[in-house]
């Protein structure tokens, strides 16, 4: 059992997320093909007026085998950016969640560094409260 956590809790989410009553899951999943050498938005979420979106993980995937990079954006202010071969998991934190507020813009992009045009996918999850 990991400190500070009941035995019958697993994953990434908050435990707050399966207790209040104005909690919900968020989960997202999106696959694209991005042109050669170019940037593209594979996730774009905008707060609902009235919520809170606590990120907990985002999972980032290419069918490339080069190093491609991706993003993320709030607001248009960059928060991460990495370059990865194939696939990388950012797990923000079950803890320490990346909030996002009401009216905020976020986006992940990603940017294909291959001569040919290939397949990303993104797996975003997290917690929406309402405020």
């Amino acid at each position: 059992m990991s400190h500070g956590r009941r035995d019958y809790t697993w994953g990434f989410l908050d435990e707050a997320a399966s207790e209040g009553r104005y909690n919900e899951t968020y989960s997202y999943f999106n696959d694209i093909i991005v042109d050669p050498v170019s940037t593209a938005n594979i996730w774009d979420y905008t707060v609902p007026v009235g919520c809170l979106l606590a990120l907990t993980r985002i999972s980032i995937c290419s069918e490339s085998k080069i190093m491609n990079g991706f993003g993320v954006y709030i607001n248009d202010a960059i928060i991460f950016a990495m370059l990865f071969d194939s696939g990388y998991s950012f797990i923000v934190s079950d803890k320490n969640s990346l909030y996002v507020k009401a009216g905020e813009h976020v986006y992940v992009s990603v940017e294909n560094n291959d001569e040919i045009a290939q397949g990303f996918f993104v797996n975003v999850t997290g917690v929406l409260e309402q405020i």
